[in-house]
């Protein structure tokens, strides 16, 4: 009888039995251990199967390591421990041929940082070029983002060092070794406004241009997004950032441009109508910038790293906010402007992430700076099952909100009125739960974590018993 059920259940809900969402890969261990390394900053880069990145700190020296991770077999590899010769990495490696691509942000001859080379064939880690300053044959210092390739050479920007300090926009050509300082920022005014690229703000390219921004400077001191042309050298301001109000709101954007159909998508660190930062589009036609999204903490604070895109939706992560405080996974459909919450960071789970997503296969990947088991950070996998199973933790119309779904049995009710109330049953009929809700703007916390891991069904009625909601709960 109770396999009739069960079938009944599946059939009429369209729910498959096997469902993956967020899974902890890899733990980080610091100096040692069995993975070393800590507090990755960057983004995963794909290569033959096999993951590559880099984190801030950690390894035998504690200056940070690059590593590869082969999901097949869950096998990571501390492949190099940067040492004096490049310190601290601030961003992710850039594939060219069978070499990688990137750069510390202190360390090398003048401690200013490095542009390396690395050669998973032989394990070689190459230093190319030592910034030096304000000065020098390589001006420039503490560059924070990744490098972009362009017909065999390489661009990227420093945070500082320069003719103004303000850091510089470069160019490095790896047939004779040669780095180019390309423009100075010239901070809050001057003829190139912008300064202090930051993060994962690496350079775009779209028709010939680069485009990219800048953390501060500008107009109003709070970034702006420029193009830059190689040919002819040009740099031309676009669009100036307005903090939490005016014509661009929105302030230290700490991530890069995503270009999708001619648009470019993007995420500032602060500013828009709540503080928290924004999602935005900048369409160069016309120069035309539209707020989208305005963070609002609960649905995620200030995004540290760039959107990625997947079959007409972008996906990304905040580096604090959401239900723990810890950060969120996201996407963002521009079809209907509708921003969901996926996934709520924790401390357990992973915390604080910095970078982006990569995708492979379907699944993304990424990772988290703090958290995990040994608070180091993690490497994880997540699959978005609201697009392929139809779970969505947004009900419709109902002024009612479950998040994360799936989750662990710890979950959240956001809802529009005081004296609803959930019932949960599992799927035999059987009810395991009930609660009264209430309008708080922090929710209703649930704790389902004693019951099995599965699906299960809830409903949600009014004061007069009136259903205003049901839908599926999975817990993994």
């Amino acid at each position: 009888m109770k396999n009739i059920i069960l079938f009944i259940i599946f059939s009429l809900l369209g729910i498959s039995a096997a469902r993956a969402q967020y899974t902890d890969l890899v733990n980080f261990t610091g100096n040692g251990g069995a993975n070393p390394g800590q507090e990755p900053t960057g983004s995963l880069t794909l290569s033959g199967g096999v993951f590559y990145g880099m984190t801030e700190a950690g390894g035998a020296n504690g200056y940070g390591v690059i590593f590869s991770y082969n999901p097949v077999g869950n096998v990571y590899s501390d492949l190099i421990n940067f040492d004096t010769s490049g310190v601290y990495p601030y961003g992710s490696l850039t594939l060219s041929g069978d070499f990688f691509y990137g750069t510390t942000y202190t360390g090398g001859t003048f401690g200013e940082g490095v542009i390396f080379s690395y050669a998973p064939v032989g394990n070689v880690y190459t230093e190319l070029i030592n910034f030096t300053g304000n000065t020098g044959s390589s001006p420039g210092r503490f560059p924070y983002g990744s490098l972009t390739l362009s017909g065999g050479i390489f661009y990227g920007m420093t945070a500082l060092g320069g003719a103004n300090d303000t850091g510089v926009i470069f160019s490095y050509d790896p047939v004779g070794n040669v780095y180019t300082d390309q423009v100075n920022f010239t901070g809050i005014g001057g003829s190139n406004p912008g300064g202090a690229p930051f993060g994962e703000c690496s350079l775009t390219l779209s028709g010939g241009l680069f485009y990219g921004m800048t953390e501060f400077g500008g107009a109003n001191d709070d970034g702006v997004i420029f193009s830059y042309d190689p040919v002819g050298n040009v740099y031309t301001d676009l669009i100036n950032f307005t903090g939490n109000a005016g014509l661009n709101p929105g302030e230290t954007p700490i991530g890069s441009l995503t270009l999708s159909g001619g648009i470019f998508y993007g995420m500032t660190g602060g500013g828009g109508a709540n503080g928290y930062g924004v999602i935005f589009s900048y369409d160069p036609v016309g120069n035309v910038y539209t707020d989208l999204i305005n963070f609002t903490g609960t649905n995620g604070a200030y995004p540290y790293g760039s959107l990625t895109q997947s079959g007409g939706l972008f996906y990304g992560m905040t580096e604090s906010g959401g239900a723990n405080t810890y950060g969120v996974i996201f996407s963002y459909n521009p079809v209907g402007n509708v921003y969901t919450d996926l996934f709520d960071f924790s401390a357990i789970s992973g915390a604080n992430p910095y970078g982006s997503l990569t995708l492979s296969g379907g699944v993304f990947y990424g990772m988290t700076a703090e958290g995990g088991a040994n608070g180091n950070g993690v490497i994880f996998s997540f699959k978005d099952t609201t697009v392929t199973n139809g779970i969505n933790n947004i009900s419709i119309g109902t002024g009612i909100k479950l998040f994360p779904n799936p989750n662990n049995g710890v979950f959240t009710v956001l809802c529009a009125t005081d004296r609803s109330f959930i019932a949960i049953y599992n799927l035999l009929g059987e009810k395991v739960f009930t609660q009264t809700l209430s309008s708080a703007p922090a929710g209703n916390s649930i704790n389902l974590s004693a019951e099995p891991r599965g699906v299960y069904l809830y409903r949600i009625s009014d004061k007069s018993g009136g259903l205003t909601d049901h839908g599926k709960i999975v817990i993994e």
